[in-house]
């Protein structure tokens, strides 16, 4: 489906205005900002090439000037192509924008270098003790990573920056993956057996499923999104209680289930804010 916003800007100063506006998530699809009076068009979206932007930044924002007395008319057109569709309507000034973007690289910074300190971490270990068990958690821990520098549209800046096919169906492909790793990591270290560990299988077969289907444009593509979030959720609410039970009958620590717990609870407001039911 498409979408269209429509909206006029005045500005009742005497000095120009120089605005940003912020709209949708970097992983939309396509974002078109039309003048009504002159036509002119402004684009934004992971389906076209970066370079294509109006705004050469990871985020979907587009610049408007507004000269002393002066107002615009415009229209915002949006198409996503299965995952969640939100649509903020933030105006920053240029310096405010700047700002706030040196802000948040610097965050973002951050918490990937988490990301990295981890995987060193544990990859290390993996070299000393020859435990497959870590190589499975890094991999893991890559692929989070990667998620979150796809949903924050740098896959699409810096790898996949002609956009279209490889940068949209990259997103199903990664969070899959990352799905994947912490099934096979929960359940080798939780040592589950017998239903839990057809339990386990069974989600991993899904996932597998929807991953392939996401490869092919179409409805299957779209249905992907919402099944793979899905899936995701439920995933770990299972794992959280497979670890509870282990831990009932002795077999994992606190300190586990604690880390275990931590993890859940963030992925699920994670996949609360990912669908748009909160602000995350």
């Amino acid at each position: 489906s498409y979408f269209f916003f429509h909206f006029k800007l005045k500005n009742t100063d005497k000095d120009p205005l120089n605005l940003v506006l912020e709209t949708a998530r970097p992983i939309t699809n396509q974002v078109e900002l039309q003048n009504v009076i002159t036509s002119e068009l402004f684009v934004t979206g992971d389906a076209i090439p970066f370079q294509r932007k109006s705004v050469a930044i990871n985020i979907s924002a587009f610049s408007i000037v507004l000269n002393p007395g002066e107002e615009k008319e415009f229209v915002l057109k949006l198409h996503s192509d299965g995952e969640s569709l939100i649509i903020p309507m933030v105006f920053r000034s240029k310096t405010t924008f700047e700002e706030t973007q040196r802000e948040n690289q610097l965050l973002f910074g951050l918490f990937l270098g988490i990301f990295i300190f981890t995987v060193v971490i544990y990859a290390a270990f993996f070299a000393l003790l020859k435990d497959r068990l870590f190589l499975v958690y890094v991999i893991y821990v890559c692929f989070s990573g990667l998620l979150q520098f796809a949903l924050d549209g740098y896959l699409h800046q810096y790898i996949f920056s002609s956009g279209g096919y490889l940068t949209q169906h990259s997103t199903i492909l990664i969070a899959g993956a990352a799905v994947l790793f912490a099934l096979m990591y929960a359940t080798n270290y939780l040592k589950l057996k017998g239903k839990y560990l057809k339990i386990s299988r069974a989600f991993m077969l899904l996932v597998g499923i929807t991953m392939v289907a996401s490869l092919i444009p179409g409805i299957l593509y779209k249905v992907a999104y919402p099944i793979i979030n899905l899936l995701s959720f439920g995933a770990l609410v299972y794992i959280l209680f497979a670890g509870f039970k282990m831990y009932k009958n002795g077999k994992v620590s606190s300190f586990f289930i604690i880390g275990l717990g931590s993890i859940v609870a963030g992925g699920i407001i994670f996949l609360l804010g990912n669908i748009g039911i909160i602000d995350a």
